[in-house]
């Protein structure tokens, strides 16, 4: 190869690296946000990383102290990514423990989301297998909140136009 073909591939996966997480990213914030919507939380909160998932475990009625286990997955995961991508340091059972614990909040996360709604195991499914397009039929679709509060019974007055 040439030194020209081999920096245009470098260029390719470093852009590759950099734009798919975007994508990724964008495409959760994108669920969270009309799921945020039918729950009535502020939306633009979907598109602040970390702090996004602190609310859906609210919103699922999940104990927060899983965020906890959310977080060193995830950044745990990441640094481990990194280090074994540059070579410098690679750990097979830190792999096995993040893949497990990553596993187990995943599936305990999807079955509190279906219940959330009232959704089956059918549901509940389809969320594991495809979670960007079941999270939007959460949110779009005409699924109702199961978790909503009550208004407080006092009801507001009409002015009356004359």
């Amino acid at each position: 190869m040439t030194a020209v073909a081999n920096e245009i591939q470098t260029a390719g996966r470093v852009s590759a690296m950099i734009i798919f997480p975007i994508i990724v990213y964008l495409l959760g914030a994108l669920c969270c946000f009309f799921i945020f919507k039918k729950t009535e939380r502020k939306p633009s909160l979907a598109f602040v990383p970390f702090y996004r998932e602190y609310i859906m475990l609210d919103i699922i009625k999940m104990n927060r102290s899983w965020f906890l286990l959310y977080l060193a997955v995830e950044i745990i995961g990441t640094v481990n990514m990194y280090l074994r991508y540059l070579g410098i340091i690679n750990i097979p059972i830190l792999n096995i423990l993040l893949s497990a614990g990553g596993i187990v909040y995943g599936i305990l996360f999807i079955i509190h989301l279906g219940d959330a709604f009232a959704k089956g195991a059918s549901f509940k499914v389809g969320l594991f297998l495809l979670p960007t397009i079941f999270k939007l039929i959460l949110g779009l679709g005409n699924s109702k909140y199961v978790y909503a509060e009550k208004k407080s019974g006092k009801k507001k007055k009409k002015l009356d136009k004359k």
